[in-house]
């Protein structure tokens, strides 16, 4: 009877004790259920991800009827961005084949030949800073013109031989009707220290050494050889490596098995380090039967033999 009594006191409510507790119990249900009705009630809204989107399909479609209606001439550079577009013409423009030395060829030229501006101005200030384009395939040093640009125009490129190029390049007219001198060319074997004193970083003292180490080689089978020459900086032989000419010459050769081994320390290429042990050799195993057989003597590599070959025979 007491357990009785004690629950019916807990769990037992007066009238305005439950009408608290309804109250309560709806304010829960309105406070859970009113966020999801309202959120129902409103209007979609398109989330930040899905407006960029609109957005970039609009501009597409801008872009695509300007490029219908004028041509696309409102393109902007992000249009020429692929690698692909390297070297193409900036525009509609008539593309003229022609055969073409790029050593000689103006701007306007490189443009008929469907170049763009800026690689057909690489390729002039290449050339105005000293470059030179031996063979066709030198002009794959030009970064901004595409392999595809290249094989196009490959059999249209016709290099003249170096004198006749710079008889092209050894004036420049300009409009209000001045004329701008080139140095002259000059042949490596032939010419005189006053030559080499006309070309642009070469003084006195450098043109007096180019002409001693000719004479005392017998003479230049290469135009790189000046590179060996002491103080003439790369930067200089760069400057003037299109202004050099090397016709037919035969250079002064020993005869191996006669030449004497002051005439051996005397050659630049050789000198007493390898004049002794050829001469030795020599002494030692008889005349030479090839050139071959001078990689026998021990100090004689395939380098230095490859080096001292243009200027000996038997």
């Amino acid at each position: 009877m007491k357990w009785k009594e004690v629950v019916t006191d807990y769990f037992s409510f007066t009238r305005r004790e439950r009408i608290g507790l309804l109250t309560l119990v709806c304010l829960i249900i309105v406070v859970f259920a009113l966020p999801r009705i309202v959120a129902r009630m409103q209007p979609q809204r398109i989330v930040a991800a899905d407006t960029a989107w609109i957005s970039a399909m609009r501009r597409m479609q801008i872009k695509e009827d300007n490029q219908k209606t004028d041509g696309g001439r409102n393109r902007g550079n992000d249009d020429f961005a692929t690698d692909d577009s390297r070297g193409r013409p900036d525009g509609p423009q008539r593309v003229e084949l022609t055969y073409f030395d790029p050593n000689t060829t103006e701007l306007e030229q490189w443009q008929r030949l469907g170049i763009n501006v800026k690689t057909a101005q690489t390729i002039r200030k290449y050339v105005e800073k000293g470059g030179k384009f031996r063979k066709p395939e030198d002009l794959k040093r030009i970064y901004s013109l595409p392999p595809t640009e290249y094989e196009r125009i490959r059999p249209y490129v016709k290099i003249e031989s170096g004198a006749e190029a710079f008889e092209q390049r050894k004036t420049s007219q300009y409009a209000d009707g001045f004329t701008r001198s080139f140095p002259s060319p000059v042949d490596i074997n032939v010419g005189d220290t006053a030559a080499f004193i006309a070309l642009p970083g070469i003084g006195g003292k450098l043109a007096g050494r180019i002409v001693s180490f000719r004479e005392k080689l017998g003479g230049f089978h290469s135009i790189d050889q000046l590179k060996e020459i002491y103080g003439l900086a790369d930067s200089v032989f760069k400057k003037i490596a299109p202004l050099l000419l090397l016709n037919q010459y035969a250079v002064r050769q020993l005869n191996i098995n006669t030449v004497t081994l002051e005439e051996l320390k005397a050659h630049p290429y050789c000198k007493a380090s390898l004049g002794n042990p050829i001469i030795a050799y020599r002494d030692a195993h008889g005349p030479f039967s090839t050139l071959e057989d001078l990689k026998k003597v021990m100090v004689i590599t395939d380098e230095v033999f490859l080096k001292l070959k243009p200027y000996l025979r038997l």
